[in-house]
């Protein structure tokens, strides 16, 4: 039967997937407790909505499991007070950074999306929008702005832009989040078609480039380090 000791001994083989220092060592294991045949460790995240949750929740299980088979294993998460951020922050700066230990990556760049299926209301796709601003905030990343995706559909007859999704509220909520509006995609069934002919470098991808041309002019000239 396992103890405490022996758990926390464990939990010091498991890494951050990205700073690739132990959980232990940046203080993420708030603690743990065993009873019987169950064995609870609680986390403490920078913020409970990190995008590596799910994959540091696994690799706790996976390592405990194979010391301890047979056991129920839960994992409980809470965040870390404003001090054990801090605390977090400065330990992590020992660990190697993501972008320099992987081979000619200097920087990366992250989409978030807000629409999350066809018949999501603007509304909700807006309430999804302005999440995703939020995370991205609190994880101190950088947003270079707001693109709107089937933002409409162009008649290949006449033409006449028609509004599928009703009117656009990109500008809206570029101005409501305080951010630039980098562009607007239309639904465009020729670049599905050139998708499924393998033809996707043949497509006139105009929209795309100035999107392009926009993002690359507003990423930071000096690197920043989400929290994760």
């Amino acid at each position: 039967m396992a103890d405490s000791e022996q758990v926390l001994s464990v939990l010091r083989k498991v890494l951050h997937p990205e700073i690739k220092l132990s959980l232990m060592d940046l203080g993420m294991v708030k603690d743990v407790g065993v009873q019987g045949d169950e064995l609870t460790v609680t986390l403490a995240l920078p913020f409970k909505e990190i995008p590596i949750r799910d994959e540091l929740i696994g690799s706790v299980r996976q390592e405990l499991q194979k010391a301890y088979p047979g056991q129920e294993i839960e994992v409980k998460l809470v965040e870390m007070s404003q001090q054990e951020r801090a605390a977090f922050m400065a330990a992590s700066e020992g660990g190697p950074k993501p972008a320099q230990s992987t081979n000619r990556i200097d920087r990366v760049i992250a989409v978030l999306s807000g629409k999350g299926g066809v018949g999501k209301s603007s509304v909700a796709a807006l309430l999804v929008v302005a999440k995703a601003a939020h995370m991205a905030r609190q994880m101190k990343a950088p947003i270079l702005g707001l693109i709107e995706n089937m933002s409409s559909l162009h008649c290949p007859r006449c033409s006449e832009r028609i509004e599928v999704f009703g009117p656009s509220q990109a500008i809206k909520a570029a101005l409501k989040m305080g951010v630039p509006l980098l562009g607007e995609l239309p639904l465009d069934p020729e670049l599905a078609r050139q998708c499924d002919s393998g033809q996707i470098e043949a497509y006139a991808a105009e929209s795309f480039q100035r999107i392009a041309d926009a993002v690359e002019k507003g990423v930071p000239a000096t690197k920043t380090k989400p929290i994760l």
